[in-house]
């Protein structure tokens, strides 16, 4: 049986698909720090007011990703597309499509770097940041700038 995924921009308002951050919290302790009624309504409220990305992944009828995209303005690198959250069921993990590939060809395409975090354990996490081809280092404009607090 193959692997289906769907790719749609979501209202505001949707709902969330409570099974994959149940089976999320289940799996990860760090999540466990609060009841699982709150981590589903930090996850709610996260992305509340986010016009975002929704991917789903399915093998069968049966629902074993899901990831949620969207148009962040990342205090270290300004407007990216940033990877709000991505889970997949264990049993399904490196069977389902590569969808960091097609997240960057979407971000080149809409002039937007890319962030997308990494568990690498128990409480630990790796945020990585692509830079698109033809996005120049701005380290010239530095010149001037005194900062927030600059009086005149």
């Amino acid at each position: 049986m193959s692997y289906r995924v769907t790719w749609q921009w979501v209202p505001e308002e949707r709902e969330l698909p409570w099974v994959m951050y149940h089976a999320a919290w289940l799996e990860y302790p760090e999540l466990r720090h609060t009841p699982l009624a709150d981590f589903f309504e930090r996850a709610c409220i996260s992305v509340m007011g986010m016009r975002r990305l929704s991917v789903d992944i399915y093998h069968g009828r049966d629902l074993v990703g899901h990831l949620i995209a969207a148009v962040d303005d990342d205090l270290h690198i300004g407007p990216c597309l940033t990877v709000v959250w991505a889970y997949v069921l264990p049993q399904h993990r490196g069977k389902v499509p590569n969808l960091h590939r097609q997240l960057r060809s979407l971000s080149k395409a809409m002039r937007l770097s890319m962030s997308w975090s990494h568990r690498r354990g128990p409480n630990k996490y790796e945020l990585r940041y692509w830079r698109n081809h033809g996005q120049e280092d701005q380290q010239g404009s530095q010149e001037r700038y005194q900062g927030c607090n600059q009086h005149h």
